[in-house]
């Protein structure tokens, strides 16, 4: 079992509080030290058991440090994540996702055909579809969203990016585009990037089960 890190000259483990820790685990977690993060993010959840963001970060950090490797996806997915984790990672946001109170607008149409098609496999169709959602309500934040799911899973993740990016201009609030574009970021090699992203959605009490 590892032990907690040190922290600064003369500085004991019971002065720091848990939101100490959590940004002292996320500091570490942005330059690539996921080892000492989850030191970091234990301690934090030893200082407070209920401090729901440790948690979520730390399973982030087990996640991504355990991803690492050196096999032959990294020569396009280059960074800490390779193909496999990643789509691993976004797919427990995609398994997560529903479709709640619909209206009749035309919009919501080509976004449930779009969901659909994209459940079977149907990409190029899906795809179609919420670019049809999209152009009808150009503010539909879960259609720039479901895309950029759909992107992601065929290869283009900048693609991706940009499609979470636009989900998040619309709601500032939504942690399932700020976990996948965390993700996503990731894979492309923006570590500090990509965990700004996942802390955010920490700090918004999003949890995976």
């Amino acid at each position: 079992m590892v032990g907690l890190c040190v922290f600064g000259s003369g500085e004991s483990i019971a002065q720091r509080s848990a939101a100490e820790f959590f940004e002292d685990g996320n500091s570490k977690a942005r330059s690539g030290d996921f080892a000492d993060a989850l030191q970091a993010y234990s301690g934090g959840i030893a200082m407070n058991p209920d401090h729901a963001p440790s948690y979520f970060n730390r399973d982030l950090a087990i996640e991504l440090n355990n991803s690492y490797t050196t096999d032959a996806d990294k020569a396009v997915y280059s960074g800490p994540i390779n193909r496999g984790a990643q789509d691993r990672l976004r797919n427990v946001v995609q398994a997560q996702f529903t479709i709640e109170d619909l209206s009749p607008e035309r919009a919501e149409a080509f976004f449930v055909r779009g969901i659909a098609k994209s459940k079977s496999g149907d990409t190029k169709e899906a795809i179609a579809d919420l670019n049809s959602a999209i152009d009808l309500n150009p503010t539909y934040a879960e259609a720039y969203f479901s895309r950029g799911l759909v992107r992601s899973s065929i290869g283009d993740q900048m693609g991706a990016v940009l499609d979470c990016g636009s989900a998040i201009k619309l709601n500032a609030t939504y942690p399932e585009a700020f976990y996948v574009r965390g993700i996503v970021k990731h894979s492309l090699g923006d570590v500090n990037g990509g965990w700004l992203d996942l802390s955010k959605v920490g700090e918004l009490g999003y949890t995976i089960d």
